[in-house]
């Protein structure tokens, strides 16, 4: 039996088949590596297959041990067949995870092709567009063309049409989307049947996602005996155009909010949630009864007041007030508001200003102010000096020029180091910002309000420009995110209002339980 393994080994030496004459690789299964292993003694690998597939291939004598406490030999014949399965298991699975990477990117570059084909395609604006009108106020307008803004509360596409159902906060409206406003379609005719082919889509069709802003033209016709449409209408479109897109795969609104979402997320991104039909009814039914409570409260000669909401002492149920310090005074947030005596004082001799109110810019009121010796008092050296452009106007100077002018004044377009940095600049003087105060005679200030950054990415850099964290503030992006529209708003001092209207000298009178520095009781 010796002779023969004698004359076999001498064969294969000959043959150069004998390990000694192949190239050695190790593998320890315990210590070993097949990510940082070379395959050497001192850095073995920790399996055979990675021993097979090394850069020194498979012609190679593997040695293997069970860990560093054994002595490495020679691989058995089994465990050599096992790892070039394994080998070639292995490769197979790269070559297809390799041609599903190809097939992948094909399909991407597909899409971009589809993408860049469709931005081809442009709709034509008709000039004689009509008004834009509410949803609300449809009705009366059957029949004629109409135009119509707002979000896509609904999107269902098939080939050759698309449906939404649009929503702009004063109701829903069904619209009819076809031909070419959605895409280029090739008519072909084969053995007496007319074949519908999409040829290219427009880029607008394709990107078009749920709570996207649109505005859509057509002609508002009744929807047929037997069919549903909110309002018993749909809007036969000739032109639309996207507004605002919102996101879509993970990101977009449907996935954000479906049946298995939890009551944390809903919480989280209740600001998109209000959006939806349920939460905004049972708003709209909260305001309907607050209107019939006010509505009652009026016709008994009932005032409404507006209680604070700190106080110092402990209403009934105390336990559950949330305590707090204001100002080195302990302060409680009150939940039990009272109803106070009736009271009501008007002006007498309150005139009604005439319409419109007198526009100034923030400019004309510098000019103004230095040409009639209004003064700001210089912070360095504390000497009365003249404006000039980039002052902030200061209440008594603002007061002086409004009482001078004795009329209401819309102060407009301040620069943009006054205010912040998510109002809107004027387009072509982007020193300046779309922003207007409105200043009433003997108070000042009123009303205060500006147009606001419409494009994300620009608020985006506003955040960054600023230093602030965007993450606190995702509910307001999100509204630019999810379908933008240019947009502003104001906040009106209803105190102030109040002592404009009954001729107070201070906001203090203005208020049942007035609040500042210092001041907590009654």
């Amino acid at each position: 039996m010796a002779s023969i393994v004698d004359k076999v080994t001498e064969q294969a030496e000959k043959l150069g088949l004998s390990s000694e004459s192949k190239p050695k690789v190790y593998v320890d299964e315990t210590t070993g590596s097949d990510d940082k292993g070379d395959g050497s003694e001192a850095s073995p690998y920790v399996t055979p297959v990675a021993a097979l597939g090394g850069p020194q291939g498979t012609e190679v004598a593997i040695f293997i041990r069970k860990g560093p406490s054994d002595e490495y030999a020679p691989i058995s014949g089994a465990a050599l067949k096992r790892a070039k399965k394994g080998l070639e298991q292995q490769k197979e699975k790269a070559k297809k995870a390799e041609a599903a990477a190809a097939k992948e990117a094909q399909e991407r570059q597909r899409e971009a092709q589809k993408l860049e084909e469709s931005k081809k395609i442009v709709l034509k604006e008709d000039p004689s567009l009509p008004s834009a009108i509410k949803i609300q106020g449809c009705t009366e307008l059957r029949s004629k063309r109409i135009s119509v803004s707002g979000w896509v509360h609904r999107l269902r596409q098939q080939k050759g049409l698309t449906f939404i159902v649009l929503r702009d906060g004063t109701g829903y409206l069904q619209c009819v989307l076809s031909g070419q406003l959605v895409g280029v379609y090739v008519f072909l005719e084969y053995r007496n049947f007319l074949l519908v082919l999409c040829q290219s889509q427009t880029y607008d069709a394709l990107v078009l996602m749920t709570e996207s802003t649109v505005r859509i033209v057509g002609t508002l016709t009744e929807v047929p005996e037997g069919k549903t449409a909110p309002g018993g209408h749909e809007l036969a479109a000739d032109y639309w155009q996207l507004l605002g897109a919102a996101p879509g795969g993970a990101e977009a609104y449907s996935t954000k909010f479906n049946e298995e979402t939890e009551g944390a997320v809903l919480y989280d991104n209740r600001h998109l949630l209000l959006r939806g039909e349920t939460a905004s009814a049972v708003l709209r039914v909260r305001s309907g009864v607050l209107s019939a409570f006010r509505h009652t409260y009026a016709k008994h000669s009932l005032v409404e007041v507006t209680p604070p909401c700190l106080v110092q002492t402990q209403v009934e149920g105390g336990a559950t007030l949330f305590k707090l310090d204001y100002y080195g005074q302990p302060a409680f947030l009150t939940q039990n508001p009272k109803m106070a005596e009736l009271v009501y004082q008007l002006h007498p001799k309150f005139e009604k200003p005439k319409r419109p109110f007198m526009r100034m810019n923030y400019k004309d009121a510098i000019k103004y102010l230095v040409e009639n010796g209004i003064k700001r008092k210089d912070e360095e050296t504390e000497e009365m000096v003249d404006h000039v452009i980039g002052d902030d106007i200061a209440e008594a100077a603002e007061r002086q020029m409004t009482d001078q002018l004795n009329v209401p004044i819309f102060l407009y377009g301040f620069p943009k180091e006054l205010k912040s940095f998510y109002m809107k600049k004027i387009p072509g003087d982007e020193a300046f910002t779309e922003s207007c105060d409105l200043l009433m005679p003997n108070v000042g200030e009123i009303v205060g309000g500006s147009m606001r950054i419409a494009d994300m990415q620009e608020l985006l850099e506003g955040y960054k420009r600023e230093g602030i964290d965007p993450a606190p503030y995702y509910w307001f992006t999100d509204q630019r995110k999810y379908g933008t529209c240019e947009h502003g708003g104001y906040g009106l001092g209803v105190e102030r209002l109040l002592a404009w209207l009954t001729n107070r000298f201070t906001v203090r009178e203005c208020s049942l339980y007035p609040r500042w520095p210092g001041r907590a009781t009654p």
